[in-house]
């Protein structure tokens, strides 16, 4: 059975498409930062737009597979960027090839987003170069490229505990992963990514001692999607 939205939860700031939806200061203050165009204002109010609108997207697109499987859902954009939230109730439980589905959704989102982009520069070419193109660009291609890799809670993460089947084995490979991403920031100086990789690596390496190795269901309770 398929709900028809999700309900709100108090402290939702409004509504999408029938799912709550809030948003924490500490998001526009992560796009503001990231920015670097802090002596541009309308450079830099354009790109917190981009990210606002990308991001959303990006959750919006894991919020309508979970409904698509019978699942309610909200979403929350926060410091570390989003994440959509199944919410309790009656529901399907997903499977693991729905699990995935829901966490490639959100890329798949973006990427829709940046094939839309480059065919509008195709049409119009005034367009290419502009920052907004390349921003748009950048955030749904780029991000969703990086959102993919096996790192938990990354969507990739979600991905790779899901065709794991076992919590245990699947944070050892995010770990491994995050080590080798640590590295390569350390490389090209990116330290930014560096502080976003160690948060993961010290959540994962905590995760990974705190659970036994037990196989998961072949269906289960849907994990939260970033």
């Amino acid at each position: 059975m398929t709900t028809t939205g999700a309900a709100t939860v108090p402290g939702d700031h409004f509504r999408l498409l029938g799912f709550g939806v809030r948003v924490g200061a500490p998001f526009f203050l992560l796009a503001v930062v990231l920015s670097g165009r802090w002596g541009d204002l309308p450079a830099t109010a354009a790109w917190v737009a981009v990210v606002f609108a990308s991001v959303l997207a990006h959750e919006l697109g894991h919020a309508l597979v979970f409904r698509a499987f019978g699942v309610r859902s909200r979403i929350e954009l926060h410091g570390m960027g989003g994440t959509t939230f199944p919410l309790p109730g009656p529901g399907r439980k997903l499977s693991r090839a729905q699990e995935i589905a829901v966490a490639v959704a959100g890329p798949a989102m973006g990427f829709v987003i940046y094939g839309g982009v480059k065919v509008a520069e195709l049409m119009s070419p005034s367009l290419r170069g502009t920052q907004v193109a390349a921003d748009l660009i950048w955030v749904n291609g780029g991000w969703g490229v990086v959102n993919l890799l096996p790192i938990l809670p990354l969507d990739g993460g979600h991905v790779l505990r899901a065709l794991i089947g076992r919590d245990k084995p699947a944070y050892a490979v995010s770990i491994t992963f995050c080590a080798v991403a640590a590295a390569g920031c350390v490389a090209i100086k990116y330290w930014w990514g560096l502080y976003l990789v160690a948060t993961f690596l010290v959540n994962n390496v905590q995760s990974w001692q705190a659970t036994s190795d037990v196989r998961r269901p072949a269906s289960g309770r849907p994990d939260p999607s970033g």
